[in-house]
């Protein structure tokens, strides 16, 4: 995955900065020049590979939706921009911004309804997506970060209930949505209406980016891997637990004739029978000690 293989090179790529550069100014502009210069040739390669390549027109866009080298304009936008912005505003303990004023608002408020306008209009068909829009989306949103960033009415929008609560699930219904979406095709896999499909799947990907976002990833944010791993373990084993006792409670009750012999549970839970003479059943055992 491009986002995974980022999360394991651009830390490595930040600590060879710090080495590289001692003062911090240094440092700070040497990552933002190495993101612009990064997302720039990213886009150049998506934008120009598809179209010497004819694709989507004239087949599979996989090798460049999936490529690291041409789909990290996205990701290298966001570390120029947190570069830019030295980390302010994506952390409390960093001073704050001024508000955003007007022209961040309007800014804002139009990159929403573009935003909206790409969810409407592009698809992974349409061209124009690999030749300008992977690289116009990422600068758009960029520019929507900046606005909702800044107190203001692009904040308060964004910080409504609802979307804080989709905000902070939003990487478990990432991952999610994809898996059930494929196993979910209209006439392939359900015989379902279009319309029924997709209040299934969005059932499905809520119920289980919920139960992920609960069982994993707030527990591991907060209390690490390992005591998250014990937990969940302790939790797979308490019905299996109670399905065995319930089970074995159940075959340890006596059947009718008194009879207990062959039971799992006969050496801890039988008594002679009344139905046996006193002189048939098996004597208790004398302690060692009193042995001779």
């Amino acid at each position: 995955a491009v986002e995974e293989q980022f999360y394991v090179v651009w830390p490595l790529v930040v600590a060879g900065l710090t080495f590289a550069f001692v003062r911090p100014g240094a440092r700070r502009w040497a990552l933002l020049v190495l993101s612009v210069v990064g997302a720039v040739a990213s886009s150049l390669w998506m934008g120009l590979g598809t179209a010497a390549a004819d694709l989507p027109a004239a087949g599979d866009t996989s090798r460049f939706y999936f490529g690291t080298d041409s789909h990290a304009m996205g990701l290298l936008t966001g570390a120029a921009l947190a570069a830019l912005r030295d980390g302010r505003g994506f952390s409390d303990r960093l001073p704050a911004l001024k508000p955003a004023g007007f022209l961040w608002t309007v800014v804002g408020l139009a990159g929403l309804v573009g935003l909206g306008w790409y969810f409407v209009a592009m698809d992974e068909t349409s061209e124009g997506l690999y030749r300008w829009g992977f690289a116009a989306l990422a600068l758009l949103v960029a520019v929507l970060v900046v606005a909702a960033t800044r107190p203001g009415p692009v904040e308060w929008l964004l910080s409504l209930a609802p979307l804080r609560y989709l905000g902070t699930r939003s990487y478990s219904l990432y991952l999610w949505h994809w898996p059930i979406a494929a196993f979910t095709r209209p006439g392939i896999d359900v015989q379902w209406s279009e319309p029924v499909v997709m209040v299934v799947r969005w059932g499905l990907t809520l119920a289980a980016a919920e139960l992920s976002y609960r069982l994993v990833e707030n527990p591991v944010r907060k209390q690490g891997f390992r005591a998250t791993w014990d937990r969940l373990r302790r939790v797979g084993r308490a019905p299996v637990t109670a399905a065995s006792a319930a089970a074995l409670g159940k075959r340890c009750v006596t059947p009718p004739s008194g009879r207990v012999s062959g039971s799992p549970c006969s050496a801890t839970s039988a008594r002679p029978s009344p139905s046996v003479p006193a002189a048939s059943a098996t004597p208790p055992l004398k302690p060692i000690a009193s042995i001779r």
